[in-house]
């Protein structure tokens, strides 16, 4: 474009004002050129005075001779102005060309910068907050200096580009700006010239911050301009994303909040809970639970798919205690009147269906509606598994989760990665149902002359800590280790029972399973009737031979299997004293217990119900001896 100094006619001088006003009509400046005033020859120092203190850079005079005078030299020179002589209005033409030649350059490439920047939105993917980091990276790059956004919120981290710490001395002009206090700002940090512009229209305001060790030119206030325009509705997406999160954050500690009351036997008070969520989602006499295991990253997401299948019918909640876990509570509604069809229905999937199942239906083979669903997640998947409870009331939520994980021990060995409780044991329907429910509630009397809201609270408790360390019962409970320890043991004492050893824990393992058998008014009915001891339950014809039946899945290994896990047992679980026992390395009986894991499908080496039905098959084929339980005498009721 060339600048003013190669055009006939005209003659440039004064140094500093001189550089200023050549290179901005040369590059273009729309700033510098716009300080170029034309004064009339007559124009006295005060007159230079007072552009100069206008910001003007150079003063224009018509000079037919060509020289100025010396009075204006010297005005134009004491006030750091560049004085531009020209010959005639000819020369003045020239001027006034080569200026808008200059402005309309840099409005061309204004926007041409201006279409860069959109295209560069347009081909931004992502989440909000990358958006706006690429956007302030492009800004950074496109000023030549660092930018900082700040949001305005608390706790929200700023989005930055460049050395944006030299920005941190603009803080108190972003706070008042951030208040609404001020929409704009310019200052100097150093040798760095500083913009501040608000963003959006809402407070607390976004407040954008740019950096040059150049002053500002006009492409680079217009790019600022355009730049916060683009972020307003980045900002707007981004804090409707964080309160979205917010949001789910809040809802998703509700469903623990209501699992944990399900566990710790407050049926009502969850119940209740769970209508913050959906109206009526727990209101139901029966209900499954269960357990969808996956990878730990993965669980947020498959939460979200899982709650958006399944919409009211379940409560989905990420386990407290176990990242790979996802728990899902499954109300089973009676079916409405009318509504069923024949049984033998099928649906589009080709499941058969019965009646009085989830909405209505239950699939033929046990699996209710939530529970195909769930399976869906799981197929084709090695890497998931999924375990079901049987059916059972709402107060017994702990023993369907502790059903629930043991189910999901025997999934991970199935092909189809898939199982549900009541078809994984058969040994509570062998049982006699009156006479193990009698003497399950013998067992559990002590217990339950507690008052109501500690009895369930203690039972709720036992279902856990009989299946899972103190520590992990203690998270999906809410509570510290401690207390499930302390729990525990003040059920020890009120039973009778060492619940240190695996036997112990065995027999109320069992009490709790059969109490739920027969309804506790039916065996109040029989109060009169003195119950059966556990030998004689163990020793009926059908658990013997169940006993065995799981025994002779061991013989294809080859290996004393069966010999293995009775010295383990009588060992309480101790690998080192089983293997000195049976003259074995510690590796060798270790081996043994895997093997026998996968022939049985049962979880043993990480303890729970597998291994409470393995001491309960050699109690029934004579070869291990449990205790019966005989309870202390009840504290007195200011203790109860």
């Amino acid at each position: 474009m060339g600048s003013l100094a190669d055009l006939p006619g005209l003659r440039l001088i004064g140094r500093t004002g001189a550089e200023r006003l050549v290179a901005g009509v040369a590059e273009p400046d729309e700033e510098v050129a716009d300080r170029l005033v034309r004064v009339e020859p007559q124009a006295t120092e005060r007159d230079f005075a007072r552009l100069a203190a206008g910001r003007a850079v150079a003063v224009g005079v018509t000079v037919p001779q060509g020289e100025p005078s010396e009075r204006q030299r010297v005005g134009a020179e004491r006030h750091g102005l560049a004085l531009l002589a020209v010959e005639d209005e000819r020369s003045w033409l020239r001027v006034a060309r080569r200026i808008g030649d200059a402005r309309l350059r840099e409005a061309q490439d204004g926007r041409a910068e201006l279409a860069r920047l959109l295209g560069h939105l347009r081909e931004s993917a992502g989440p909000a907050d990358r958006r706006l980091e690429r956007l302030v990276e492009w800004l950074a790059h496109a000023v030549g200096g660092p930018v900082r956004l700040t949001t305005g919120r608390p706790g929200e981290p700023a989005v930055t580009a460049g050395a944006a710490g030299v920005l941190a001395g603009a803080g108190p002009a972003t706070a008042e700006l951030t208040d609404g206090r001020l929409r704009s700002a310019a200052l100097d940090l150093g040798p760095l010239h500083v913009r501040l512009a608000t963003v959006g229209r809402h407070r607390p305001y976004p407040v954008l911050a740019v950096g040059r060790t150049e002053p500002f030119d006009a492409r680079a206030g217009t790019l600022l301009g355009h730049a916060a325009d683009l972020i307003a509705p980045l900002v707007r997406v981004r804090r409707a994303e964080a309160d979205r999160e917010r949001l789910e954050e809040v809802r998703a500690a509700l469903r623990v909040a209501v699992f944990q009351l399900l566990m710790g036997g407050e049926v009502t008070l969850a119940q209740r809970t769970a209508e913050g969520l959906a109206p009526g989602l727990l209101d139901a006499e029966e209900q499954r639970v269960y357990v969808l295991e996956g990878p730990a990253p993965e669980r947020d997401g498959l939460a979200r798919r899982c709650r958006e299948a399944l919409g009211d019918r379940a409560l989905v909640v990420r386990c407290p205690a176990y990242d790979q876990h996802l728990i899902v509570v499954a109300p089973l509604h009676a079916d409405p009147a009318g509504t069923a069809g024949p049984a033998g229905d099928r649906d589009g999937a080709g499941h058969a269906y019965g009646r009085d199942g989830a909405d209505g239906w239950e699939g033929l083979d046990g699996w209710d509606r939530v529970g195909l669903t769930l399976r869906e997640f799981v197929a084709g998947r090695p890497d998931r598994a999924l375990g079901g409870s049987g059916r059972r009331p709402p107060a017994h939520t702990a023993g369907c989760y502790g059903d629930a994980t043991r189910a999901l021990a025997v999934a991970r060995l199935r092909p189809d990665r898939a199982a549900l409780y009541a078809a994984e044991s058969r040994l509570g329907q062998l049982l006699d149902p009156w006479g193990a429910a009698r003497w399950a509630t013998g067992v559990l009397r002590p217990l339950h002359e507690l008052p109501l809201n500690g009895r369930d609270q203690l039972l709720g408790t036992l279902h856990l800590g009989l299946e899972f360390p103190a520590v992990s019962a203690g998270r999906i409970l809410g509570v510290s280790r401690n207390t499930v320890r302390a729990r525990i043991d003040r059920a020890a004492d009120r039973l009778g029972l060492d619940l240190d050893g695996v036997t112990g824990r065995t027999v109320l393992h069992l009490a709790l399973q059969a109490a739920g058998s027969v309804s506790a008014c039916a065996v109040l009915g029989t109060a009169g009737t003195p119950p059966p001891a556990l030998g004689e339950l163990l020793a009926a014809g059908p658990v013997s031979d169940w006993a065995r039946a799981q025994f002779e899945r061991l013989a294809p290994d080859g290996r004393a299997l069966r010999g293995t896990l009775l010295a383990w047992v009588r060992a309480d679980l101790g690998v080192e004293r089983a293997a000195g026992e049976l003259g074995l390395h510690p590796q060798t009986v270790r081996e043994h217990l895997r093997a026998a894991e996968r022939l049985l499908q049962r979880q043993l080496l990480s303890g729970g119900g597998g291994v409470y039905e393995v001491v309960l098959a050699f109690a029934a084929l004579g070869e291990l001896t449990l205790p019966e339980p005989r309870p202390a005498e009840p504290p007195p009721p200011n203790h109860g």
